[in-house]
């Protein structure tokens, strides 16, 4: 094992070179989306998680399912340090959605409640809907709708209820691109070693005056009178 090999480098001596260079990695794709705004969220009559104080409540709202949106990404709203267990928020989230998912029903809208706390959020309730059955409450329209959903607490029950008002624009053809998890893996570029030899030869007067451009070395088991003698036509050495 040569130098450098029991750390995983390449041995003394070598160096890397690149012997292809990926072309431009094209990750964009036109595809047909639509958007979707939210706003005038509210919730009401949600489980209080404090036996003392008043709740400080925020909430997560997020799409999954889109091929275009990365998941687990969420979308926070402000915190209500007002409302308690009806809290109100003037956050308005706009989503842009991909529409062939949006018609096979493959989106759904979720809200997490949580309380704030100094020493660590708390959930209160969660609610989650498939987007289509938003979308078909309104159509093809560009009109704006309101909802009322149940809430579900922390321990499986409902309790509460979220309110807000969305509405869907019209299908647009747009370049989007597919979170990172979703992206093809990038073309590999292959490393080739090589080697920089550095040789310290003993050329002795018999090989220069034979023209040849490289010697035998002292410590070669063969001599330079008997190699090169041999009929062998040697392009390097003796």
């Amino acid at each position: 094992m040569s130098e450098g090999d029991e750390l995983g480098q390449a041995p003394k001596g070598y160096k890397y070179k690149r012997t292809q260079t990926s072309a431009l990695y094209q990750v964009s794709t036109m595809e047909l989306c639509r958007s979707l705004v939210m706003r005038n969220i509210s919730a009401e009559d949600l489980q209080d998680v404090r036996r003392i104080f008043r709740m400080k409540v925020y909430a997560l709202v997020s799409i999954s399912g889109d091929p275009f949106i990365p998941a687990g990404k969420w979308n926070s709203t402000t915190v209500d340090y007002e409302g308690g267990t009806d809290p109100t928020w003037k956050t308005q989230f706009s989503f842009t959605l991909h529409d062939p998912s949006l018609h096979r029903n493959l989106q759904r809208l979720n809200f997490q409640f949580y309380c704030e706390r100094s020493l660590g959020d708390k959930i209160v309730g969660e609610f989650s809907i498939p987007v289509k059955s938003l979308f078909d409450k309104v159509g093809n329209r560009d009109v704006s709708s309101s909802g009322c959903y149940p809430v579900t607490n922390s321990s499986g029950g409902e309790q509460g209820a979220v309110k807000f008002t969305f509405e869907f624009g019209q299908p647009l053809a747009r370049v989007v691109t597919p979170p990172r998890s979703q992206l093809p893996p990038r073309p590999q570029v292959h490393v080739q070693p090589t080697v920089d030899v550095q040789l310290n030869l003993n050329i002795s007067g018999d090989c220069l005056q034979q023209g040849y451009t490289a010697a035998c070395d002292d410590d070669n088991e063969l001599a330079c009178d008997d190699c090169c003698d041999e009929e062998d036509d040697y392009d390097d050495f003796c």
